[in-house]
């Protein structure tokens, strides 16, 4: 998954001058040590295109250092520091404006995101590494990342698509967020591996990604007029040639560019025609007033009647082998106790069982998984419920399990 990158020498200067407040003491009148509050006081020392982007305007001053590192962000690939840098509201504002002109102008909006955009629903990342971090400052403390709900962004990104606004989502998480905020499957590229996918497991540092993905993220790179970089680290993984791309494009007037958005600086600010530094979260709720979207809340229920929901037993238009036929129809029976086989990816043809149904509805099922030589072992999986609506009205060109009778010689 990785790529070779080199670093182009830059020097990034951060000091800090900690304020204190004196004579403190506690309700007995006894001295206490004062809090050690920390006030930033430099900004960032880049070129105007690293802190800005290409359209950003000679008026905007650089960002504000916020959480200091000394560490790499990403040791081991193509990182800087792990600083992170916030602009001032009033620049802010200014860039969200410009971001919501390029969306609207744009004819075929691609978002690329990492795992910056899935911090503050309390799943952890690689990069952040500031004590003082702000991006996780308001995160809730989860039992387990499966219970991670969408945040302000995950449903902002929905409600763009809704609206014709965004056409494609390549996300590297796994944590089928943009999914539980209403995002539909078939618009959404998990190049890297999902939780929610049986076909699609997560993809180790070392792995290869899913070829069929892999074509899908080159056919929409060369489509994409303009990419959203939200949240990623562009450390040298394969996937970020999306954004790439698009930089590469607009500099010779056949696209509106790239937009990077997050706390800390990548090796690509410079090539980027736009440069937010702030909470993703923030520069979306911004963004949501510019454009005058209505949001979604709550939990994603699929549409495909609440009777067939209920059941768990689906038809959908595919064959028995889970291919779009015309005129050809099967039965997806989800029920607890129910077979269904693997149809792509690593484990293609891996039958499983239906083990029972999770509170928000997705559905656990266990494989039977050819470890290694012909060792088998059983591994529990989860399906996630929104692949329900995009098979039964045919979305996806095939489905990742299908039914198998019990008696089959496979199982």
């Amino acid at each position: 998954m990785a790529q070779k990158g080199k670093l182009r020498p830059t020097e990034t200067r951060v000091t800090h001058e900690l304020m204190v407040e004196e004579n403190m003491s506690d309700s007995k009148g006894t001295p206490t040590k004062p809090p050690e509050i920390m006030i930033p006081t430099d900004r960032l020392k880049a070129t105007h295109a690293e802190t800005h982007g290409s359209l950003g305007l000679r008026s905007w001053g650089a960002p504000w250092c916020t959480a200091a590192s000394d560490e790499d962000a990403r040791p081991g690939y193509a990182t800087r520091k792990a600083n992170e840098y916030q602009d001032e509201p009033a620049v802010l504002s200014e860039k969200v404006a410009l971001l919501a002109s390029l969306i609207r102008k744009s004819r075929s909006c691609v978002v690329y995101s990492g795992a910056g955009i899935s911090t503050s629903s309390g799943i952890n990342d690689y990069a952040t590494r500031a004590s003082n971090s702000s991006a996780k400052a308001d995160a809730p403390h989860l039992r387990s990342p499966f219970n991670a709900s969408p945040t302000k962004s995950h449903r902002v990104l929905a409600a763009l698509q809704k609206k014709g606004h965004l056409k494609y989502w390549i996300q590297q998480n796994h944590d089928g967020l943009p999914q539980k905020a209403g995002y539909p499957q078939h618009l959404l590229n998990e190049i890297h591996g999902a939780w929610y996918d049986p076909s699609n497991p997560v993809v180790p540092m070392s792995g290869e990604l899913r070829q069929d993905l892999f074509q899908d993220l080159l056919e929409w790179e060369g489509k994409a007029d303009l990419c959203l970089s939200l949240g990623t680290s562009m450390c040298g993984m394969n996937a970020d040639r999306v954004a790439i791309s698009a930089a590469s494009k607009a500099k010779k007037g056949n696209a509106l560019g790239l937009v990077i958005v997050g706390l800390q600086q990548t090796q690509y600010d410079g090539e980027s025609q736009l440069r937010i530094f702030a909470k993703l979260d923030d520069v979306f709720d911004l963004l949501s007033q510019e454009l005058n979207l209505e949001l979604s809340e709550g939990v994603y229920i699929p549409d495909v009647g609440p009777a067939a929901y209920d059941s768990s037993v689906f038809e959908v238009p595919y064959n028995s082998d889970g291919e779009q036929v015309t005129g050809e129809k099967s039965i997806l029976d989800l029920r607890e106790d129910s077979r269904v086989k693997l149809t792509s990816g690593p484990h293609a043809g891996a039958f499983g069982e239906v083990v029972s149904r999770c509170r928000e509805g997705h559905y656990r099922i266990r494989f039977n998984l050819l470890i290694k030589g012909k060792f088998r072992a059983p591994h529990q999986m989860k399906l996630g419920n929104w692949w329900v609506e995009a098979m039964v009205k045919g979305l996806v060109p095939n489905m990742p399990v299908v039914s198998v009778p019990r008696d089959d010689p496979g199982l």
